[in-house]
């Protein structure tokens, strides 16, 4: 082990990041629980990245037709992906025994997840894995999805639930990035669907921008229609609304558009700190996109020089 004071021309390791996004499950630290929960009315997604041989487990709970709650579980060893023979005899014997800590860590997020819940069948549990064939991967050759099913049946049972019903158990497959939303769908980040993940985000940064409460000084601002009232937004805020309705009407895509809001709140940043602070929600979401490395395409499409 090179100590402290030995130098190296080795590039640094990429550091975690150094705040806490409110809806990012980080896996940078081992012994984090990995599981994030929210209100669904003030958290718009939740999602995880670097889905390899693990597997992600979303949960969204409805009330009716309202969801209510979101959670997101980023696993590191409890899926049967990998040949680990202490793995395998810890599910499938009682999980009370026996168990490591990540096996803990997903049975305290479920006990977190369902705990005040009385109906589990207003319950859907996506299970994200990358363990199934490339081609033609299914919930039924996918060794991990019946895996996950089982362990959570287990638990459920232990809680004092019925068993959660067979369609109450989706499958999602093949990307490092995953997350649910609380219109209660889900995604996994590929190329074709860049687009429709950012009108998404940028939906979010809208409603955002609209119920931010604004006190601008006189002679300060623009005013716009929202819901048929006007408002005064500031400046900023004025902009990035109608970059966003450029989206709307073809002008720009999607991408392009949270693009250009996450430059622009880089810049305030390193300008305006103290102002910027306001805009740490939108910062957070927008986040998503380079996570999943879509500003990354973005910028290399056509040729467009790199930017980290």
């Amino acid at each position: 082990m090179q100590s402290r004071h030995e130098s190296s021309n080795a590039p640094a390791a990429l550091l975690p990041h150094t705040e806490e996004n409110p809806f990012y499950v980080n896996v940078k630290y081992l012994l984090d629980p990995h599981y994030r929960e929210g209100d669904a009315a003030t958290t718009p997604f939740l999602y995880t990245t670097e889905l390899t041989s693990c597997v992600g487990i979303g949960l969204i709970y409805r009330e009716g037709e309202t969801v209510k709650k979101l959670g997101l579980y980023h696993s590191a060893t409890e899926h049967i992906g990998c040949e680990d023979d202490y793995i395998r005899a810890a599910i499938h014997s009682p999980f009370e025994r026996n168990m490591g800590v990540n096996q803990k860590n997903l049975i305290r997020a479920l006990y977190r997840f369902f705990y005040a819940i009385k109906d589990i069948r207003g319950v859907t549990l996506i299970i994200h894995s990358n363990n199934g064939p490339e081609k033609d991967s299914h919930a039924r050759n996918d060794d991990s999805y019946r895996d996950v099913v089982r362990f959570v049946q287990r638990v459920l049972r232990v809680m004092g639930h019925g068993k959660l019903p067979k369609e109450n158990f989706l499958y999602s497959c093949h990307s490092p990035a995953f997350g649910v939303m609380n219109d209660g769908s889900f995604f996994a980040v590929s190329r074709p669907e860049h687009e429709k993940l950012a009108q998404k985000i940028a939906h979010y940064v809208a409603e955002e921008l609209l119920t931010q409460p604004g006190k601008l000084k006189p002679l300060r601002g623009k005013s716009i229609f929202v819901g048929g009232h006007k408002k005064k937004r500031s400046t900023l805020d004025s902009h990035m609304l109608q970059t966003i309705r450029e989206a709307e009407s073809c002008e720009r895509t999607w991408v392009e558009v949270c693009h250009w809001l996450n430059d622009q709140v880089k810049v305030l940043r390193e300008k305006k700190p103290k102002e910027a602070a306001k805009y740490d929600r939108i910062r957070f979401m927008l986040q998503l996109l380079d996570d999943a490395n879509m500003y990354l395409w973005y910028n290399l499409a056509d040729g467009k020089p790199f930017r980290p």
